[in-house]
């Protein structure tokens, strides 16, 4: 399993990405939506949670919470999952209600992800839009999604697209999953054969790492 502090090719998006207007980090007088935009296997997940995983944020935000949107765009069972995400508890637990809800997000400011959003219908994201305003000025709500409408009806920042890797960097990522330490010179027969093979996985991580997890098995 590659870790995940390695990552290639994705330092200027990170960058780019805590850089913003006013930033993930910034201060302002705003609840702010950033989305993230690419196509699947492209790596937002991973880039947000490596935004998300920093330090400074942990240093930064009151709260911290992430929620997967894939399956069904449904306000009430992303708004549950933040709260267990905060809590580390089922909400089961102590009787979920969206009061609870406002409780625990009212004045703090927090830093969400939104990962994987599909729905495109304005009513599901307004019934969130009514917790998340209750934040502090300075939260962010982090949005990954491969659809532009999605990121024009959530986002209040520009958009920020996520590009396939280079050619290099898909081979850096290759040769770390597939070869001892990462190294490929020992190996100049299969190495010629990854070029051909990683070239067909069209700068996409994802399908990167399927290849190299098939052949390193």
């Amino acid at each position: 399993m590659l870790d995940e502090s390695c990552v290639f090719g994705r330092d200027s998006d990170k960058e780019k990405t805590m850089k913003l207007p006013k930033s993930v980090l910034g201060t302002g007088d705003k609840v702010h939506v950033i989305p993230i935009v690419g196509l699947e296997g492209i790596g937002k997940t991973t880039l947000a949670r490596i935004v998300y995983g920093e330090k400074m944020m942990k240093d930064r935000f009151d709260l911290k919470a992430w929620a997967c949107a894939a399956d069904e765009f449904d306000a009430k069972r992303i708004t549950r999952t933040l709260v267990e995400s905060i809590t580390r508890k089922n909400c089961k637990e102590f009787g979920f209600t969206s009061r609870e809800a406002d409780k625990f997000v009212k004045g703090k400011e927090f830093l969400v992800v939104l990962d994987d959003v599909w729905n495109e219908g304005y009513e599901n994201w307004d019934e969130l839009k009514i917790l998340f305003a209750k934040g502090a000025a300075g939260t962010r709500i982090m949005v990954t999604t491969r659809s532009e409408k999605v990121a024009s009806i959530v986002g209040t920042l520009p958009i920020h697209y996520l590009e396939e890797l280079s050619k290099e960097d898909c081979m850096s990522l290759f040769e770390q999953i597939v070869f001892p330490n990462g190294n490929s010179d020992a190996y100049p027969k299969l190495k010629d054969i990854a070029e051909k093979r990683v070239s067909k996985c069209r700068g996409l991580p994802l399908a990167v790492k399927a290849l190299g997890g098939l052949l390193r098995s």
